[in-house]
Formats: structure tokens, sequence, C-alpha cells
């Protein structure tokens, strides 16, 4: 499941509810991620989507 708050931060949620991910748009495509790990990234995904980001973090 993938939400967002007021403030344009998408989270990921598994079926348990438990945060997969959280990220948010920077600029140009860049997207910047935390993991429930505490590893933060950043991802280029030039379309803007953030389905597209959520299905790129998630993917094995």
């Amino acid at each position: 499941m993938l939400t967002q708050t007021p403030d344009d931060i998408y989270v990921c949620r598994g079926e348990s509810g438990r945060v997969l991910a959280s990220f948010y748009a920077e600029n140009d495509g860049w997207w910047t991620v935390f993991l429930p790990n505490g590893t933060t990234r950043r991802l280029y995904e030039p379309s803007g989507n953030e389905q597209e980001v959520a299905r790129r973090l998630l993917e094995p």
C-alpha cells in the first residue's frame, strides 16, 4: 500500500502494515528514499511517478 502524507512524503507499507520504505521527490527526477534499516539512498525516476518509484523499491 502506498500512502502520501500532507507534506508529500510517500510511505510504502506491507500487508501487515509494516513500513517498507518512505520517500520524497527532489528535483529533476531524483527521489530520496529511507529504508527501515536506516539506509538512505537516492533513486532516479525521470517520469516523476511515485507508483513507479515504489515498484522499483520493492522489486527483488
